[in-house]
């Protein structure tokens, strides 16, 4: 969320659905890690097959890469209240995520959010009816806006 704004319901909802997606996500990347851990160990040690731990390690390093791409692409934006750029990251993300069997919920939970950050990024489109101009700096404001990004001061507060 960005310093002087107040996000719109349909931006906290976002937020939401995309942190509990981001967060079953880690779960699943941690047992994954620990499968493909074990399914590496075994590989070699009990069966003596290498390709059981190769294909292992890319399974690995799949669902690690996943979920940097969440990070930086989609939950990283939507924090900062940036819903543009996390929109289309996100349905991708859904997508891929609903493609995959295991992790059906995860991509729904993306896919919502995505028609959630659709939804704010609409409410957050600047028109020129839509801006109010500063008391102190005559800065254009949104109607969100509780501090001005230019002088700094409430926009409801008169001078002292």
């Amino acid at each position: 969320m960005t310093g002087g704004t107040v996000p719109s319901r349909d931006g906290i909802v976002a937020e939401s659905l995309v942190t509990v997606a981001f967060a079953v996500q880690i779960v699943l990347t941690l047992g994954t890690l620990v499968v493909s851990a074990y399914l590496a160990y075994f590989g070699v040690t009990v069966f003596g097959s290498p390709n059981i731990a190769t294909y292992a390690g890319a399974l690995g390093v799949i669902s690690l890469i996943l979920l940097a791409v969440a990070y930086y692409r989609s939950y990283g934006p939507t924090r900062e209240g940036n819903y543009l750029d996390a929109a289309t990251p996100t349905l991708i993300l859904g997508i891929i995520f609903c493609l995959l069997l295991v992790t059906l919920l995860i991509g729904v939970l993306y896919l919502f959010a995505y028609s959630r950050l659709a939804d704010a990024n609409a409410e957050n489109q600047e028109t020129p009816e839509s801006l109010t101009r500063c008391l102190h700096c005559s800065a254009p404001l949104r109607p969100t806006d509780i501090i001005c990004g230019r002088c700094g001061k409430s926009r409801w507060a008169a001078d002292p």
